[in-house]
């Protein structure tokens, strides 16, 4: 239906421009205004695409990018900020492959609780520390590891006791828009006692114009990216990969 909608579009915007055109080299007699009429009708609807992605291109093949200001070795796990961790949906946060744990500050309902856990793999499921599988989720990966003897330690620690390594829990993004382009700057990995960062993504993305957004819903007021925007990450690492390679694990752990 949204197809048939489009094209019938198109076609009345076509059949719209030849009108205009035409009555405007009635008007006028000359192939230069011919011309101008046919420009104007062609740019209403695609002047920010002409201007938009010479933009975008040099953005997405010069800027767009994962930089690593600085690699550490030896790490064994991470802070990642807020967690939901009383979620019946979910079995509880396991540490990445490859680290011994990993840390959040904790929520309930999108509040604080002021408690700070550290969660790690245990060859003993009947610890008191131990997370018991979600009944909603009996067929999970989990609940099958927990059948087999291992759990997930869920340990409260002070603040003084996370790590010193933080990732993505304080994500510091500066967003910049125009011509339709949401170029973004993320700092996704640093170090908490310094401050210093470790590492950020750089990415564009495009609305691929006002029409475009208009036909995928998006409201002219409020510029918003969708599954019909463009989108360039061929530079950009993948969240496993930015792990490896900036927190580095020790090598007979991997």
């Amino acid at each position: 239906m949204i197809g048939l909608m489009f094209i019938l579009i198109v076609l009345a915007y076509i059949a719209l421009s030849i009108v205009i055109v035409s009555k405007v080299y009635k008007k006028f007699t000359t192939k230069k205004s011919k011309y101008i009429a046919i420009a104007i009708m062609v740019l209403i609807p695609t002047w920010d695409v002409v201007l938009g992605f010479p933009v975008f291109a040099y953005l997405c093949v010069f800027e767009s990018e994962t930089k690593i200001y600085k690699s550490v070795d030896n790490v064994e796990g991470f802070y990642i900020g807020k967690y939901e961790s009383n979620n019946d949906k979910y079995n509880p946060l396991e540490p990445y492959k490859g680290y011994k744990y990993i840390e959040y500050q904790e929520t309930n309902n999108k509040k604080i609780t002021g408690k700070y856990f550290r969660n790690y793999w245990l060859d003993n499921n009947t610890s008191t520390l131990c997370v018991n599988p979600k009944p909603k989720l009996p067929n999970s990966a989990y609940t099958h590891k927990f059948r087999s003897g291992k759990c997930i330690a869920k340990e409260e620690i002070s603040r003084d006791l996370l790590s010193r390594w933080e990732v993505d829990g304080f994500y510091k993004k500066i967003e910049l828009v125009f011509l339709g382009i949401l170029f973004t700057e993320a700092s996704l990995i640093r170090d908490r006692f310094s401050g210093e960062t470790l590492l950020k993504d750089y990415s564009a993305r495009w609305s691929g114009g006002w029409v475009n957004s208009l036909i995928s819903g998006i409201p002219t007021a409020s510029l918003r990216f969708t599954g019909h925007s463009v989108s360039c990450s061929f530079k950009n690492l993948g969240s496993r990969e930015r792990l490896n390679k900036t927190l580095k694990t020790k090598k007979e752990e991997r």
